[in-house]
């Protein structure tokens, strides 16, 4: 069962990133002048792993959603993140395509983000590249 959960996040998660193939992102530029690539044939990995993103997840966003929950009022049932990640595996932008959060709260967790370490870079043809990963979070309960 958990298998079927796990595969289904990740057709979403390709799902979303083929239309953000599609838009004007994918020709998006960085400071360095390098694309932001959607497929690669290598893409990021957090160094900690999946169990990793879950422990940052927990540890360093929940306790800004809680804060947000209490400020805002808002019910986040759902998270979609897409992190970029440059050539040197630093977070450089991070933003959150479905718009169920406060202006606040989306600049909040962004700044958390865009400290982030911890990420090998996409490669595509042997190359390193920037490139985006998609991290949808679902299911969240907030007491």
């Amino acid at each position: 069962m958990k298998l079927n959960v796990s595969l289904k996040i990740r057709i979403q998660a390709l799902l979303f990133i083929l239309v953000l193939s599609s838009s004007a992102i994918y020709g998006q530029m960085t400071q360095e002048n390098d694309k932001i690539y959607n497929f690669v044939d290598k893409m990021p990995v957090y160094s900690k792993g999946e169990k990793g993103l879950t422990n940052y997840f927990n540890k360093e966003l929940i306790p800004i959603i809680s804060n947000c929950l209490k400020r805002d009022s808002d019910l986040i049932a759902s998270l979609h993140i897409v992190l970029t990640i440059d050539k040197k595996g630093k977070v450089i932008d991070a933003i959150f395509p479905r718009p169920n959060l406060s202006d606040k709260c989306r600049s909040e967790l962004k700044k958390k983000l865009l400290t982030m370490t911890g990420w090998k870079s996409g490669q595509l043809n042997h190359k390193v590249v920037c490139t985006h990963y998609f991290w949808p979070i679902s299911c969240l309960k907030w007491q």
